[in-house]
C-alpha cells in the first residue's frame, strides 16, 4: 500500500505486476491478503535484487524459501510463475531451473517429482539421507521415478551403511509392485528390477530374498515377439543386464531364445 484517502475510503497499491492502482477500501480489504515481511512474496516487492542475487547463488536455498511460504509444497508451475520474469529473466529460466533441479535432487532437502504438474515437497529437515533417498522412492508415483530413486540410492549407497533395515524393507517392497506392473508395462518392471539388482550388487550386506521375483522369472512368462519389442526400448546398460539373466531362465537353450530376441531388435 502506497497511500490511501480514509475520507473517501480509497487506498493505493502497488501490485507486483500493476502499480499504482486505486480502490475500494473494503474491495482491497476482501481481495488482498496480508503476509508477513520475511514471506517470499513479500520479498519480491521489498528485497527483489537479493532473491535474484540469490538466485544465482544458491538456487536451493531459494526454491526452499519458496516452498516455506507456500506450507512447503508447490507444483513446478506454480513456481516457475512465481520466479520466471520477476526474479529470473524468463528466457534464462528453462536453463536455470534444470540446473537447480539437479542440485535439489543433490541436496536432498526437497523431493523434486518427474512431472512438472506434480508437487515439489520440503523434506524434513530431521532425517538422515538414507531416509531422504527412501522418502523419494515411496513418492515415486510410477515405475519411471522408483527406477530413477533405486539409481540415485546406487550411486550414494554408502549413505546406508548405518541404516541397512531401512534398505532391505524397500529392496522387498519392490516385489508387489512388480508383480501387480508387469502386465502393463513388462519393460519398465525389467528396468526396475535391473535397477534394484544394481543396488544389491553396490552393497555386500545385502542378499536377495530367495523368494523375490527375479528377472529370469519374468524372463520365462514371455514370448520373444513381446520381449523383443520391450527391450529394444530400454536403455543399452539395462537390455545388457537383462541379456545377462538369459541362461537362468532358459537353460541349455538360451542362446536359441536369445537368438531369437537379436533378430527382432536388430
Amino acid at each position: 500500500m502506497v497511500d490511501w484517502d480514509l475520507p473517501s475510503k480509497k487506498v493505493t497499491i502497488d501490485f507486483e505486476r500493476s502499480a499504482a492502482q486505486t480502490m475500494e477500501l473494503q474491495f482491497a480489504l476482501q481481495k488482498t491478503e496480508w503476509i508477513p515481511a520475511d514471506d517470499f512474496r513479500a520479498k519480491k516487492v521489498e528485497q527483489l535484487e537479493e532473491l535474484r542475487a540469490l538466485a544465482k547463488k544458491d538456487p536451493v536455498e531459494l526454491v526452499v524459501h519458496l516452498l516455506e511460504s507456500h506450507g512447503g509444497t508447490m507444483t513446478g508451475d506454480a513456481l516457475e510463475k512465481e520466479l520466471s520474469g520477476a526474479v529470473i529473466a524468463a528466457e534464462d529460466f528453462r536453463k536455470w531451473w534444470d540446473n537447480a533441479k539437479k542440485a535439489l535432487r543433490e541436496s536432498r532437502k526437497v523431493v523434486v517429482p518427474q512431472k512438472r504438474t506434480e508437487a515439489l515437497m520440503l523434506r524434513d529437515g530431521d532425517r538422515t539421507p538414507a531416509q531422504a533417498m527412501v522418502a523419494d522412492f515411496e513418492a515415486a508415483r510410477d515405475l519411471k521415478g522408483m527406477i530413477k530413486a533405486l539409481e540415485s540410492i546406487a550411486a550414494d549407497i554408502r549413505a546406508f551403511d548405518a541404516d541397512l533395515d531401512a534398505l532391505k524393507k524397500l529392496i522387498n517392497d519392490i516385489d508387489e509392485g512388480v508383480r501387480k506392473s508387469a502386465r502393463v508395462q513388462l519393460g519398465q518392471s525389467l528396468q526396475l528390477l535391473a535397477a534394484r539388482d544394481e543396488v544389491i550388487s553396490s552393497c555386500k550386506s545385502i542378499e536377495l530374498d530367495p523368494t523375490a521375483v527375479r528377472i529370469s522369472d519374468m524372463l520365462q512368462t514371455v514370448e520373444a515377439q513381446r520381449l523383443s519389442d520391450e527391450i529394444g526400448q530400454l536403455p543399452s546398460i539395462r537390455q545388457r543386464t537383462i541379456y545377462e539373466a538369459f541362461p537362468a531362465a532358459f537353460g541349455e537353450g538360451w542362446v536359441e531364445r536369445i537368438v531369437q530376441v537379436f533378430d527382432r531388435v536388430g
